[in-house]
C-alpha cells in the first residue's frame, strides 16, 4: 500500500505538470481503485491530448459506464479510431462490436476481417517475446487449446537461431498430430537447418 500511495503521488505530480502519460496512468490507478469518476476524468484529459492508451480506456469507460453513462456507440467509435492506429486491443474490441452489433451494426464479415488483423498483429507482437516457451504447448500453461494454432503460427516465423533452444519442446508438440498447430510445427521443422 505504501508504494502504491507513493506511486500515486508521483503520477499526480506529473499529471499536474501536464504529462499526458502520467494522467493516463493516474486514470489506471483510479480505475483499479474503483474510483470511476476520477478514472474517467483522467482518461478524458489524456485522450484529448492524443494518448492512444488513454483513448482505449476512455472507450472502456463508455462501454461499461465507468464514471459516465453507458454509450456503446461512442465506445465503438473510439475503439475504431485507435484500431486505425494499430492498437492491438482496440482491433479486438472492434471485432467484438461488429460480431455482436454493440454500438454499431452487426457485420460478421467485417468482424472476421478485424479478427484476422488482430491475429496478424498478435503474431508480429509474438516475435518480440524473449521466452518462446510461453508459445509452446500453451495448454500446459493453463491456456485454451484454441490458442495452440496461433502460437504455432507465431513460432513458424521465428528464425532457426531463436527456435534451436526449444527443439525438444517443439518435437514434443508432434507426439500427436491431431493437436492444434502440430502440422504447422511439423512444416516449420522440415525447413529447420
Amino acid at each position: 500500500k505504501k508504494n502504491e500511495s507513493k506511486a500515486s503521488r508521483w503520477y499526480e505530480t506529473s499529471a499536474s505538470l501536464g504529462n499526458d502519460v502520467a494522467i493516463g496512468r493516474l486514470g489506471l490507478y483510479f480505475l483499479d481503485s474503483k474510483d470511476y469518476d476520477e478514472a474517467f476524468d483522467c482518461f478524458q484529459v489524456s485522450a484529448k491530448r492524443g494518448n492512444l492508451k488513454s483513448t482505449y480506456y476512455l472507450a472502456k469507460c463508455y462501454q461499461n459506464g465507468y464514471g459516465c453513462p453507458v454509450n456503446e456507440a461512442l465506445a465503438y467509435k473510439l475503439f475504431k479510431i485507435i484500431a486505425g492506429e494499430g492498437d492491438f486491443e482496440s482491433l479486438y474490441e472492434v471485432a467484438i462490436c461488429k460480431l455482436y452489433g454493440i454500438g454499431t451494426t452487426k457485420n460478421e464479415r467485417e468482424a472476421y476481417n478485424y479478427f484476422v488483423a488482430c491475429k496478424e498483429q498478435g503474431i508480429e507482437l509474438a516475435k518480440e517475446i524473449d521466452d518462446l516457451s510461453l508459445l509452446i504447448l500453451p495448454c500446459a500453461n493453463g491456456e485454451s487449446k484454441g490458442l495452440w494454432e496461433n502460437c504455432a503460427r507465431a513460432l513458424y516465423v521465428m528464425s532457426d537461431d531463436r527456435l534451436e533452444p526449444y527443439l525438444p519442446s517443439l518435437l514434443e508438440w508432434l507426439q500427436d498430430l491431431n493437436w492444434p498447430g502440430a502440422l504447422i510445427i511439423m512444416d516449420r521443422l522440415k525447413v529447420f537447418s
